[in-house]
């Protein structure tokens, strides 16, 4: 399968999206789990509301090593399986991603050095466009996704592989400032394994390591088939 083709037959995500939120918003189900429209009322004279209480966040499960983490089911359109060395080099390439995208989005910070050593092209450009997002939006975000299983596969082009993950985003946490100065929580983190989707990362061999330059959607995102 060809890059053109495949871009063709996968749904990319739309640009600006964190990678945690739109992970949570379809392994939710809708949308409408994730208001992105909320009304804000006039100021008013009466006194302003205290401050939510803290939130006890569950936290996400410790990373499993490459090597024991679950494959994915495969589908015939991902191609051939890599070799037990491709996927676990490419699978913690995807992970670094991750916890690179998770940090700057935490932060709200710029994309800066350590993100650019693990991503490129559009991948990189969707982690700048999601930051900025959220800062126009007043959100942000706290906790971080994890992988649940994973799987390798050999792509036609050369230096390049695809890995097929199932995210799970239940320790992800969004909250947005309202105009009272108060912090409205959009997304509280749940359960571990009540958030996951699949999504799939093109890689790309830049020197010694492999590079993340594409993330997309495949059209059945569940990972459970």
């Amino acid at each position: 399968m060809s890059l053109r083709r495949g871009i063709r037959s996968r749904k990319f995500l739309v640009t600006g999206l964190a990678i945690g939120l739109i992970s949570t918003a379809v392994a939710a189900g809708a949308t409408g789990d994730v208001p992105t429209g909320m009304s804000r009322g006039a100021p008013t004279t009466t006194p302003r509301a205290a401050p939510a209480p803290p939130i006890t966040r569950p936290m996400a499960p410790a990373p499993v090593a490459i090597a024991q983490l679950p494959p994915v089911t495969p589908r015939p359109i991902w191609g051939e399986p890599a070799s037990r060395e491709q996927r676990e080099a490419t699978v913690a390439a995807v992970r670094a991603y991750l916890t690179a995208a998770d940090a700057v989005y935490t932060r709200g910070s710029a994309v800066g050095d350590a993100e650019k050593r693990v991503a490129t092209g559009a991948a990189l450009g969707e982690i700048a466009a999601a930051t900025e997002e959220l800062t126009s939006q007043k959100r942000h975000q706290s906790g971080s996704v994890t992988m649940a299983s994973a799987s390798a596969y050999l792509q036609p082009e050369e230096d390049r592989v695809l890995v097929v993950t199932c995210l799970d985003s239940s320790a992800v946490t969004l909250t947005e400032d309202d105009d009272t100065g108060r912090n409205r929580r959009v997304r509280t983190a749940s359960r571990a394994g009540t958030r996951t989707a699949l999504h799939e990362y093109t890689l790309e061999k830049a020197g010694d390591h492999w590079v993340v330059l594409l993330h997309s959607l495949p059209d059945d995102m569940s990972c459970a088939r």
